[in-house]
């Protein structure tokens, strides 16, 4: 009996002394896991990782402006550029058809020559003004007048007098025949030359009204 009573006790202490040691280790592991979790902080690499594209981030915006304004530049002045080259185009067609226009009128005036032989088609050009013509003046309307007369057939020895009024613009007007050729088809060609060689250069400066009366005489012999 007593025997069973000291294994008894035996066994108890030993169970008391496993219980023990479990509880022990189950305390010991609950105190120091906390301090190996607390080592790791996810949150700490995130906010340094951060920390460091914010400065490439604002790097970066600092050079695209730059380069943005020098391409909104270059591309002001290529539109300029080609502006003005639109502009020199322009006006260098419109010189070469004045050039054009003046080489024909010559070429016109040499053929109508060629064609009259020595005739003086133009007989008188007379202009009612108290004031002195420049004589580049009288001498340009003749030669309109003179370039564009077609001269009909059968015309020969005829004689007109045509007169009519050249405004400040150099605009002919009133045209009418003060002295007919008794040949209605000379006279009509008279008239339609002065229509034709219209406008003339506008009236000189010097001269300080508003029109002038020329008189021309057309012959043909």
């Amino acid at each position: 009996m007593k025997n069973l009573k000291f294994m008894f006790l035996i066994s108890a202490c030993v169970h008391l002394v496993i219980i023990g040691v479990f509880l022990f280790g189950v305390s010991f592991r609950k105190r120091h896991t906390p301090a190996s979790v607390h080592r790791v902080r996810i949150v700490e690499v995130k906010k340094k990782t951060g920390a460091v594209s914010r400065p490439v981030e604002a790097a970066t915006v600092k050079t695209e402006k730059p380069v943005k304004e020098d391409s909104r530049r270059l591309e002001e002045f290529l539109k300029k550029r080609k502006k003005l080259d639109e502009l020199r185009r322009k006006r260098e067609e419109e010189l070469k058809r004045e050039r054009e226009k003046k080489e024909e009128e010559l070429r016109k005036l040499e053929r109508w020559s060629e064609e009259l032989g020595g005739r003086k088609t133009l007989e008188e050009l007379s202009v009612d003004s108290p004031a002195v013509f420049p004589a580049w003046f009288i001498d340009e309307v003749h030669n309109r007048i003179f370039s564009v007369w077609e001269v009909p057939p059968a015309a020969s020895k005829a004689r007109a007098r045509i007169g009519f009024e050249i405004s400040r613009s150099g605009q002919a007007s009133g045209i009418s025949v003060e002295k007919s050729s008794g040949n209605s088809i000379f006279d009509l060609s008279c008239q339609e030359a002065v229509k034709k060689a219209s406008p003339f250069p506008p009236l000189p400066q010097l001269f300080k009204g508003d029109s002038v009366r020329v008189h021309v005489t057309f012959k043909e012999e």
